[in-house]
């Protein structure tokens, strides 16, 4: 990138973003080839795998939520350097997980790093001009797609030589690293006490959290057979209950975690359902279903996981990582709506096509389009809107809300293909293209009703305006 257009300033911060982004990232992309053999070593059915990435995309929604509008009452620093130390505490539980049960637990404390998205884009949305802004959001979401590829071929080589516990210590060493540095480069600025004149909902927190999670348990036990599927619906009848429980506690409410009324507003569900039906589709396809795939000896191409990501990870990421700076170097100009509504439609045609691919050649070369399209236009799109269309006087509002989007998105995507994928057929794995694509088309529907005019908050006793510094 031209030094114009990237301050020298804000190098240091952008490869820090960089490594905290990739901190979260890696536990995708560098461990999607490994998953078979997580299930192999430690005796598990395939549905274990399936649990554990539902777990962790439902972490990371979850922390999305919370983290990022507590780092609107208190430091965007603190918040930050603390989910990036639980993701690698996490990573390290995993690497040394002697069970299925320990397996699950890291892999949730790997998802609360989920937040670095959000909060990454939050702290360049305070300090970048808005053109600046939008190519640097193209090139961290490039970095959100992984290492080039080379993450995932590098996932594949160590499974295949040392076993998949390496994989983890590596991630782990990376959240370490990443913690180092965001360490230096984040500002210390704090909301000074004496104007702390709101307090944080940590009771709404607590009931629209126990929501998603219950929503995504129900729905992941209504997909698999591990569990009695009245206990499913059970789960996903409480969900409700709960979201009506909060809407009545908000209403007394000072300062709600999430205002209700402003989920009506054109910018903001019209989004969120964009959003969650776009990651549902696309990560639990990049994420999970191509890695079965390529690995299923009945079903698929019986690759093994260096071959895995070298054949269907590393070459839709570099496109992506090619294309996405020059997408959000172009939102601004063009539109990022726009932009976001090509992406998705060209998403959903290359999950068709990777549906009625006939042979391994062309479905490569459909998931490279689903990476040029998704990763490289989708994404950019997604992740500069969540700030530019949150309302000012809460500016983690939205962004707090995509976070969970994101993770609920990709738990149910994974929940929608796990039983497709279940059956090892080649029938099967057409089926869950097809879902896949599905979503991304009611993406683009949602995208439809999208409006660029962020709507109005105003709190009744004033909420810290971080960028100016004082109390709105």
């Amino acid at each position: 990138m031209k030094p114009r257009h990237f301050p020298p300033s804000h190098r240091g911060k952008v490869v820090a973003l960089i490594f905290g982004v990739l901190s979260y990232q890696l536990g995708i992309s560098m461990v999607a080839p490994v998953l078979p053999a997580i299930a192999a070593e430690l005796g598990a059915p395939s549905g274990a795998t399936a649990g554990s990435q539902a777990l962790f995309f439902l972490a990371s929604g979850v922390s999305s939520l919370v983290a990022v509008r507590l780092s609107d009452y208190r430091s965007r620093r603190s918040v930050f350097l603390a989910v990036v130390l639980v993701s690698a505490v996490g990573s390290l539980v995993v690497a040394v997980a002697p069970s299925v049960t320990l397996l699950l637990l890291g892999r949730t404390l790997e998802g609360v790093s989920g937040a670095v998205f959000p909060l990454t884009y939050l702290v360049l949305r305070e300090t970048l001009t808005p053109l600046v802004f939008g190519s640097t959001v193209g090139l961290i979401s490039a970095f959100g797609g992984g290492l080039f590829g080379l993450d995932g071929l590098a996932g594949g080589a160590i499974r295949d030589r040392f076993g998949y516990r390496p994989v983890f210590a590596v991630v782990a060493g990376v959240g370490i690293i990443a913690l180092i540095l965001l360490w230096r480069v984040l500002p210390h600025a704090t909301i000074p006490r004496s104007l702390r004149v709101e307090r944080f909902d940590s009771l709404g927190a607590v009931i629209v959290s126990a929501a998603i999670i219950l929503l995504n348990s129900g729905l992941f036990v209504l997909t698999t057979a591990t569990w009695p599927p009245l206990f499913g619906v059970i789960l996903l009848l409480c969900t409700p209950l709960l979201l009506v429980l909060y809407a009545q506690h908000a209403q007394s409410a000072s300062t709600p975690l999430v205002v209700v009324r402003l989920l009506t507003s054109r910018s903001i569900w019209p989004f969120l359902i964009t959003t969650l039906a776009g990651i549902a589709g696309a990560f639990a396809t990049t994420s999970y279903l191509v890695v079965l795939l390529a690995q299923d000896l009945r079903g698929g191409y019986g690759l093994n996981s260096f071959d895995t990501a070298l054949f269907f990870l590393i070459p839709p990421a570099v496109l992506a990582l090619a294309l996405a700076p020059v997408s959000g170097r172009l939102a601004p100009r063009l539109g990022w709506i726009l932009l976001l509504r090509v992406g998705l439609m060209g998403s959903a045609i290359a999950l068709a096509a990777a549906a009625l691919a006939p042979n391994m050649t062309l479905r490569i070369l459909a998931i490279c389009g689903l990476g040029v399209c998704f990763s490289g236009v989708v994404l950019p799109m997604i992740n500069g809107l969540s700030v530019l269309l949150s309302p000012v006087s809460a500016p983690g509002l939205l962004p707090a809300l995509n976070g969970v989007s994101v993770g609920v998105g990709g738990s149910l995507g994974v929940a929608l293909v796990a039983p497709l994928t279940a059956q090892g057929s080649t029938e099967g794995y057409s089926e869950a293209f097809w879902v896949c694509a599905g979503l991304l088309v009611a993406a683009f529907v949602a995208s439809a009703a999208l409006s660029m005019n962020p709507p109005a908050l105003v709190p009744a006793r004033g909420v810290y305006d971080s960028q100016r510094g004082s109390v709105k």
